[in-house]
């Protein structure tokens, strides 16, 4: 390349060197002072001069050079440690220096970290340092943002306070870029010589230039591991997000129970799974967009998600009636919504829980006819006695009347006769009644309902030798459904009877109008006690549950459970208290019934 006075051996020179980017144009610079210069007369040998220029222009070729390298270097690297080496690597090898450090400091911006370094003749200094331990001017010149330049240590009076920690990191000489960000100290761009050495203006140009890009590399480096991370994240989140999506999905739709979502102004089906689907004997598809009326014509059921769209969710609520698919079918259900709000609060919808107890149903009423049954076989003895009697009574009295002459004597004979067999119709009619049952709840004398039980146990009563006493002293009618409350006290009255089997005892019947406190609700309390050996805590815990007994073969397990749930359909309450202490011993049941039994 031939270069010539004037600008346009300038101009030539500019276009020769344009592939070495903008860095050049200090080149062009120098050439224009220097043939300034010698214009001016400073300098008057020429080819001293475009050897000095041709010295220049080729350091700065390399430096440029430099720059291009670390670029290439740190372009792929995200890892401050990683750039922090390549970048010092090859700035370290360009000034023939010892080391070349990168630290960032701390917020205190006294504290620093060497996360990086490259050694040539010295040892690393990755680890944490602080700025007062090499010198005040340090931190001083550091903090405000300007470079600390130490052209000998042993020598420079800002290296005293910390000569001792220079001579364990082996520097002699130094240059230390600061790099600023908000008008803070971040970070440091250290080189290390283990000899003196006087730092051209260039060389400090050329690391500042080097810390700048230093600085960038690492913070394009952060900013791609963050996004990096917060793509996997994102990713993470996502994938996560989808299985358990897919998670919930599977658990909604194998649900065993019905599970819905309606829309909260019309009550439309918006989404529901293939168990409640099934309750129609439909798929899913041919239910959405379908109103929950049309679906399920039941009585008072709009009226539970009017309920439910004012805020009130509805919890376990048995739901009886027939579907428009069947409507020949009586089904029961136990279902369970509530409100689904959105973020703003407002009512998004309604989500429902249903799960049919049809079969259920079907088994508990196959169950209480069980029982009803077994109550009837375990009163037979009973009543054959008490029929034995009076029948045995009419045989003798016919006889009397067919040998017997006197009018007057055969009819009295024959009215006597007349009455027991009137007390035989009685009885039957009384047993009739346990397996009879209205379709309607009735007004029940309580009184006479105590009486017809035990005028069919007075058999038991006079073999068991039980002392019985009575107290009815409630006055008003109970509504209810009679043959049941009949069925409840009869099984009370037949289990006391058997606790005291082994030794005669005392049996205590009472009726009394009483307050339920709880709801403050009017009604009646039967109470039946024994004088029997008591229950275990054990036994008490298992009383009601299904085909549990104590009776061996003799019981079926259903008496107290089959009560308890006729006492619950009429909003009563069963309790019991029992003791097995040798001086006080026995049981009490009281049953609460409300004066007005809930209708089925």
């Amino acid at each position: 390349m031939k270069i010539t006075d004037g600008t346009a051996g300038q101009r030539e020179s500019f276009t020769a060197l344009k592939p070495g980017g903008k860095k050049l144009s200090i080149a062009i610079d120098t050439l224009s002072r220097a043939f300034t210069s010698k214009s001016s007369g400073v300098t008057t040998d020429p080819q001293q001069q475009i050897a000095e220029l041709r010295r220049e222009l080729e350091l700065m070729r390399e430096r440029q050079d430099l720059l291009m390298q670390i670029d290439a270097a740190t372009r792929v690297a995200t890892e401050p440690a990683e750039i922090a080496y390549h970048a010092a690597r090859l700035l370290c090898r360009h000034l023939q220096a010892n080391r070349c450090a990168y630290a960032e400091v701390d917020s205190d911006q006294d504290g620093l970290t060497v996360i990086g370094d490259f050694t040539d003749g010295l040892p690393s200094m990755v680890g944490s340092y602080t700025l007062h331990q090499f010198s005040n001017s340090a931190y001083d010149l550091l903090t405000a943002g300007k470079p600390f330049v130490v052209q000998d240590a042993e020598t420079d009076p800002s290296c005293a306070t910390g000569i001792e920690t220079f001579r364990a990191a082996g520097v002699r000489s130094t240059i230390s870029y600061p790099l600023m960000k908000d008008d803070r100290l971040t970070a440091i761009l250290a080189i290390h010589c283990v000899q003196p050495r006087r730092w051209h203006p260039e060389e400090i140009a050329l690391v500042a230039s080097i810390a700048t890009r230093f600085w960038e590399s690492i913070e394009r480096g952060r900013v791609l591991r963050a996004l990096k991370a917060e793509r996997e994240e994102l990713h993470r989140k996502s994938t996560e997000s989808e299985r358990q999506h897919a998670e919930l999905q599977t658990i909604y739709d194998t649900a065993p129970i019905g599970l819905a979502y309606f829309d909260p102004e019309d009550y439309q089906y918006l989404r529901l799974n293939e168990r409640q689907a099934a309750f129609f004997g439909l798929k899913p598809a041919e239910i959405v967009g379908k109103t929950l009326t049309e679906m399920a014509p039941i009585p008072g059921l709009r009226e539970l998600f009017d309920q439910v769209a004012d805020g009130q969710p509805v919890i376990n609520f048995p739901l009886e009636g027939s579907l428009v698919t069947d409507p020949t079918e009586y089904r029961y259900w136990t279902v369970s919504y509530f409100p689904v709000y959105g973020p703003d609060g407002v009512l998004q919808g309604i989500s429902a829980a249903s799960q049919e107890i049809t079969q259920q149903k079907k088994v508990e009423k196959a169950l209480i006819q069980a029982e009803k049954l077994a109550a009837v076989g375990r009163l037979a003895a009973s009543i054959a006695h008490e029929i034995n009697n009076p029948l045995e009574a009419v045989t003798n009295l016919l006889y009397l009347a067919r040998v017997s002459d006197d009018v007057k004597e055969v009819r009295d004979f024959l009215q006597t006769a007349d009455v027991e067999l009137r007390r035989v119709s009685a009885i039957t009619a009384q047993t009739l009644r346990f397996h009879r049952q209205s379709s309607s709840p009735q007004e029940a004398d309580t009184s006479a309902l105590i009486n017809e039980i035990l005028n069919i146990y007075q058999g038991r009563l006079h073999n068991s030798r039980a002392q019985l006493s009575t107290r009815l002293r409630a006055k008003r009618s109970l509504r209810c459904f009679d043959g049941e409350i009949r069925q409840v006290l009869a099984n009370l009255i037949a289990n006391a009877l058997d606790a005291m089997n082994a030794a005669p005892g005392r049996l205590a019947i009472r009726t009394r109008e009483a307050t339920r406190w709880s709801t403050g609700e009017r009604g009646i309390v039967f109470t039946v006690a024994d004088t029997g050996s008591g229950i275990s805590e054990e036994t008490i815990k298992r009383l009601f549950e299904p085909f549990f007994t104590t009776k061996g073969t003799v019981g079926t397990g259903l008496g107290l459970w089959v009560s308890k749930e006729i006492v619950v359909r009429h909003r009563g309450t069963l309790l019991l208290r029992s003791s097995q202490s040798p001086e006080h011993h026995g049981t009490v049941f009281a049953v609460f019934l409300p004066f007005e039994a809930v209708v089925r």
